[in-house]
């Protein structure tokens, strides 16, 4: 597994069915961030991981992206400026032109979108 460089916690309160609600919250969050992730052959969306810890009144429940299996994930979370003629190391391999990219916050409107439909 590679390192864990960006993610979004929710936190779950005191409640009668919290392991319960725990997992199916965790698996909308999972599928919502999914569904938010750009297309690019696969890998980001497979990377997207979450983790779920259930503690005595409370749990919380970690969606992130693993760089191991994405490595060019903080290329879409992160802005990125335009390059030319300069020779850049990509986790890919070598490039020399990069066209910028806005910033693209699939985590956060995961996160969103679960939020609205338990909320």
């Amino acid at each position: 597994m590679g390192e864990i460089t960006d993610f979004v916690k929710l936190y779950i309160e005191d409640s009668d069915i919290l392991p319960k609600k725990t997992y199916e919250i965790a698996r909308s969050l999972q599928n919502n961030i999914k569904k938010e992730a750009p297309y690019d052959k696969g890998r980001l969306k497979r990377g997207i991981r979450v983790d779920t810890r259930i503690l005595d009144k409370y749990s919380i429940i970690t969606g992130y992206w693993d760089e191991g299996i994405a490595p060019h994930g903080i290329f879409v979370l992160a802005p990125t400026k335009p390059v030319e003629g300069k020779l850049m190391k990509m986790p890919w391999g070598y490039r020399t032109k990069r066209k910028g990219t806005p910033a693209n916050d699939f985590l956060g409107r995961g996160l969103q979108r679960t939020l609205e439909a338990y909320i």
